[in-house]
């Protein structure tokens, strides 16, 4: 099944942290096996939440929208670990 996350948040701080997105390892799963992309997506997922897991004090988000948008994402890693062969991260 796709995956589709859409959170139209707007930028997350005010702060400048330029961070650059590793386009060219993206680009490598487009090649693997069906299993391979969804563990690449399950960890994706995993890494997006474990990056919120910390002091959000200075979010500048609307808290109900970031915690369903969290609250999908845990979802959807639960359902894409049950798919998957030794399943956890």
């Amino acid at each position: 099944h796709p995956i589709l996350i859409v959170f139209q948040g707007g930028d997350i701080t005010k702060q400048n942290a330029p961070v650059f997105f590793p386009t060219s390892l993206y680009r490598h799963i487009d090649d693997a096996e069906v299993e391979d992309k969804v563990r690449f997506r399950n960890e994706a997922i995993y890494k997006i939440t474990k990056l919120f897991d910390g002091n959000m004090k200075s979010v500048t988000w609307n808290k109900k929208n970031l915690d369903d948008f969290l609250k999908i994402l845990e979802n959807q890693f639960e359902n894409l670990n049950s798919c998957v062969s030794n399943g956890s991260i």
